[in-house]
């Protein structure tokens, strides 16, 4: 099967706003609530940040065995927390083609 997808992008949790904007503007994105809110099992006062970078590593593993997705062009996006767990995930999976993150 043809790969459909030049690049994907995992934009951690409290992104939601951006989720709108860049939605448009790449090939694939996937957004996901953190653990305990929405539609999200687990507990999140009991989480840690690297509870939560296992849950983007989940995101990731997701999208590398979807076929219409270049496993080589999967990026992370986050804010605030989601700027710690991006490099996390990105220092111990290599998967990760880039990473886009702001600590504020």
């Amino acid at each position: 099967m043809k790969r459909l997808l030049i690049l994907a992008l995992i934009l951690l949790p409290s992104l939601a706003a951006l989720s709108q904007d860049v939605t448009g503007k790449w090939s694939g994105v996937l957004r996901y609530d953190d653990r305990g809110t929405a539609y999200s099992t687990g507990d999140f006062s009991q989480a840690t940040t690297l509870d939560f970078s296992y849950d983007a590593e989940a995101a990731l593993d997701y999208l590398m065995g979807r076929k219409e997705v270049n496993r080589r062009k999967i990026g992370l996006m986050g804010h605030s927390e989601g700027g710690i767990i991006a490099p996390m995930v990105a220092s111990r999976n290599k998967n990760v083609a880039f990473t886009a993150y702001a600590l504020a």
